[in-house]
């Protein structure tokens, strides 16, 4: 339907055209035979203009030498007329009024191309003050109206060099010359990015032109400012602040001070000002002359303590030259500084109790310089307060929380406690104690990386209601005081650890007989045994008295049995039938049947409390199987160790004890097999056996080195009896590394000796090394003896017991055999001394207990 409307507007608009211009026609058609004018053309339109173009057309009437009148409109293809293009004509006609001779060119110039589009100017053409009916006309040729393109900037005129000082703002132009696709030319705006003038030289800088990719470019010349300097002033004692100019160039060379001397010169960014730190301190409340270049500079550093501050912190309890760090305005202090300026120092500490405690902690209480030795007060806390004065001037600090640690403590966490119930005698179960009772904290272990290990000292043990439970703080002791609840803390090192401990007004009484299995099976004439625990209402240890407190009551069937309980009231339960349990509630239930005649079966035995109640029970299987299906080796019940993997360097892990079982058809245990006359084959170099007491049934295998063997037992007629595998590990914590220290070329007379190649702290006791690493880690100190024996202080006595620490290894020293050094020591402590003239070497080595080097290190000497 659109296309149908469009084809219908363009023939019509054709017809329009072609009636338009036929209406002049038939009167010029009428008029032939006249000799009237016609339009002659002489110059036509351009094929194309551009908008805003002037379009410019000339004709004339040929010969015709007459007067004449012209009119020209503006025709727009496909639309009509558009324009006349002399608007000054009489009202009666289109003609232009003024009129020429025919033979004369008339030029229309006087419009100017609006819009685009396909254009004609039709020219009509009358004799003077003829009809315009009369009148003849002619069409110029079509040309065509572009819509006129935006002219494009095509060229920037260069910019000159710009000079600046260094650290002042490049002046760039604002405007640059552009020239456009047109030909004109006209100033455009410049946007410059900042530009750094920090540093001298040439600097190409880029502008933006809106409206185009091409960039204006100026090379800024940066030069240096020369040197200046304005003032000088303090900022702190060691650093002084210059403000100026080119600060850049201020080295340290051209800063001169008496008595001092500058390390750095640090400019700003904007090198107006410059940070001057100085290697001396200014002298406190005193002129001081500052010379750079030829200028001359006072400045006075006034000194005055404004506060005053103790820093709080945890110092190693062997690490010796340790001082308590003071700031005095804010900064670290320094002691001789604060002395120039007049004032006297003086720390204070005092205990968890608030009793003055420096003698414990301070070597210097004007400086703060600990004691190297601080073993005695590992683990506790300290209040310190400094006191700083100058004539009428007292400044007292805040107190300041200063902790003794064993630093090279490896401890994460504590992990076992036992208590034990003084009054019992008797390690118990529970946390609850009855009044007046007492009950020290003992065996407390520490995991130490994958280890346990027992320590004695650094414990600090608080309760938090000594109402209730109260704790001496040496022994560890708690005393139940009253009843009621009191959280208990055992605290080593940073670790701790707590507990309610309950204080209860009601006496203990037995509450429980447990026996350590259900049943006691037995064959009939075999004598069979079986342990007990006797507990109270607590679930802690109760020691039977043998009189009422416990009784027995056996079945009837086993009367003619002999049960017994052994411990230290053994007697026989059938004549006096109650229990009599050792301190810890143990009690062994032995019934020797060998010579009995009694049926065989089973029964039930009860124990029951002074009143009567059923407090356990016990039942008793016997069977008249008397024979043998099976024989086991089995470890002893009293084994040390309760594994075949034995520890060679372990008291309690190195020998285990078995026995050969012998069970009935049922699985009963019908005794021990007789080992009379058995021998063993095993691997010597492992394990040693014996049958000591063939008696007793019992065979001992003991460790003797690292390894595994089969232990491969043969009766008496040397048959085959079994075998059990057993394995014997080192288990002793070994050094793995040392970390010696370098003291680099000896080229002057000295005597080089242990302190020069380890970390030895003085002690009153034995010297702590450091710098050991062991296999384990321990929470205990290393340490060497006077005869350089290096050791683990296990009982942290400070002494090495045999018994009771553990043997590392030895520190040796000897020369090389290429040496000239006279000294023949081999003390490593007291070291071999080398003169003027000497050279050598001198080899410090740690072996292992069997002798071997496990680490060494050597320092050469050439004295010249």
């Amino acid at each position: 339907m659109a296309k149908a409307k469009k084809v219908l507007s363009t023939v019509l608009v054709a017809l329009f055209t072609v009636f338009t211009v036929l209406s002049y026609v038939p009167a010029q058609s009428a008029k032939a035979a006249t000799a009237g004018p016609k339009i002659n053309m002489v110059a036509q339109p351009n094929a194309e203009y551009k908008v805003g173009d002037r379009v410019l057309v000339k004709f004339n009437s040929g010969s015709y030498k007459g007067i004449v009148q012209y009119r020209a409109f503006l025709w727009k293809v496909g639309y009509g007329k558009v324009k006349e293009l002399y608007p000054d004509y009489a009202k009666d006609s289109y003609f232009y009024k003024p009129v020429c001779v025919g033979t004369s060119t008339f030029t229309i110039d006087v419009f100017y191309a609006t819009e685009p589009g396909v254009y004609e100017i039709v020219v009509g053409v009358k004799a003077k003050g003829a009809k315009a009916s009369t009148a003849s006309y002619v069409t110029t040729s079509r040309f065509t109206v572009k819509a006129k393109e935006e002219a494009t900037i095509k060229e920037i005129a260069p910019l000159s060099d710009v000079r600046v000082e260094q650290g002042n703002t490049a002046l760039l132009p604002a405007t640059v010359k552009a020239t456009y696709s047109d030909g004109t030319t006209k100033e455009v705006a410049v946007t410059w990015p900042a530009v750094d003038t920090t540093k001298t030289g040439f600097v190409k800088v880029e502008g933006t032109i809106a409206g185009t990719t091409l960039k204006p470019v100026v090379n800024v010349l940066v030069v240096a400012k020369a040197l200046n300097v304005e003032s000088v002033s303090v900022v702190d004692a060691s650093t002084l602040k210059v403000v100026g100019d080119a600060l850049d160039q201020l080295k340290t060379e051209n800063i001169t001070i008496a008595d001092n001397a500058v390390t750095a010169v640090k400019p700003a960014a904007d090198l107006k000002s410059a940070e001057v730190t100085l290697e001396n301190k200014l002298a406190p409340n005193s002129e001081t002359v500052i010379k750079i270049g030829d200028k001359e500079f006072k400045v006075t550093y006034g000194f005055v303590v404004s506060t005053v501050s103790v820093v709080s912190a945890t110092f190693d309890d062997d690490t010796a030259g340790q001082k308590v760090g003071l700031k005095v305005n804010g900064a670290d202090v320094d002691y001789d500084y604060l002395a120039a300026a007049g004032y006297t120092v003086e720390f204070n500490a005092f205990d968890s109790d608030g009793i003055n405690a420096n003698d414990s902690l301070f070597d210097d209480t004007t400086n703060g310089t600990l004691l190297d030795d601080l073993s005695a007060v590992t683990g506790k806390d300290f209040k310190v307060q400094v006191t700083i004065t100058k004539g009428s001037t007292v400044l007292v600090s805040d107190y300041a929380t200063i902790k003794i640690r064993n630093l090279d403590n490896t401890a994460s966490s504590i992990s076992e406690y036992t208590i034990h119930n003084n009054t019992l005698g008797a390690d118990q179960n529970s946390t609850t104690l009855v009044v007046d009772e007492t009950a020290t904290i003992s065996k407390i272990k520490v995991t130490s990386g994958s280890s346990k290990t027992s320590v004695t000292s650094g414990i600090e043990v608080k309760s938090s209601n000594p109402g209730v439970v109260s704790v001496d703080s040496t022994t560890y002791e708690m005393t139940a005081e009253a009843p009621g609840t009191a959280t208990i803390t055992i605290t080593y090192g940073d670790l701790t650890k707590t507990f309610t401990m309950t204080v209860s007004a009601k006496a203990r009484k037995v509450a429980k007989v447990a026996p350590d299995k259900s049943t006691l099976k037995m064959v009939t004439g075999k004598s069979a045994t079986m342990d007990l625990t006797v507990t109270d209402q607590y679930g802690d240890p109760f020691a039977a008295d043998g009189t009422d407190d416990v009784k027995v009551v056996f079945p009837s069937k086993f009367t003619d049995y002999v049960p017994s309980v052994s411990g230290t009231n053994s007697h026989d339960i059938i004549a006096n039938p109650y229990l009599a349990s050792d301190s810890d509630g143990s009690e062994t239930l032995t019934f020797d049947a060998s010579g009995a005649t009694a049926d065989h079966g089973s029964g039930t035995i009860y124990f029951k409390d002074a009143d009567g109640k059923i407090i356990g029970s016990l039942v008793v299987s016997v069977t008249e199987i008397d024979n043998v299906a099976k024989k086991v080796i089995e470890i002893y019940s009293d084994s040390e160790s309760d594994d075949n993997n034995l520890d060679k360097n372990d008291a309690d892990d190195d020998t285990v004890t078995y026995r050969i079982a012998q069970y009935n058809s049922n699985g009963v245990y019908n005794g021990n097999l007789d080992l009379t006359g058995f021998t063993a084959k095993y691997n010597s170099d492992v394990v040693n056996v014996t049958f000591d007491d063939p008696s007793d049934d019992l065979i001992t295998v003991t460790a003797v080195d690292e390894g595994t063997t089969d232990v491969a037992i043969y009766n008496a007629e040397g048959d085959y009896v079994g075998k059990v595998t057993v394995k014997v590990v080192n288990g002793s914590v070994k050094i793995t590394g040392v970390q010696w220290k370098n003291p680099g070329l000896i080229n002057y007379a000295t005597t080089v000796k242990a302190t020069k190649v380890l970390d030895i702290v003085d002690y009153a006791t034995d010297d702590v090394v450091k710098g050991i690493t062991l296999s384990e880690s321990t929470v205990h100190k290393i340490r060497i003896t006077s005869d350089a024996k290096i050791y683990i202080d296990k009982n942290d006595d400070g002494s090495y017991a045999s018994d009771a620490d553990t043997l590392l290894g030895t520190l040796i020293i000897k020369k090389s055999k290429d040496s000239t050094i006279a000294s023949d020591s081999t003390d490593p402590l007291a070291g071999i001394s080398v003169i003027k003239g000497e050279k050598g070497t001198i080899i410090f080595s740690i072996l292992n207990n069997d002798g071997e080097v496990i680490s060494s290190t050597s320092v050469k000497v050439d004295v010249k």
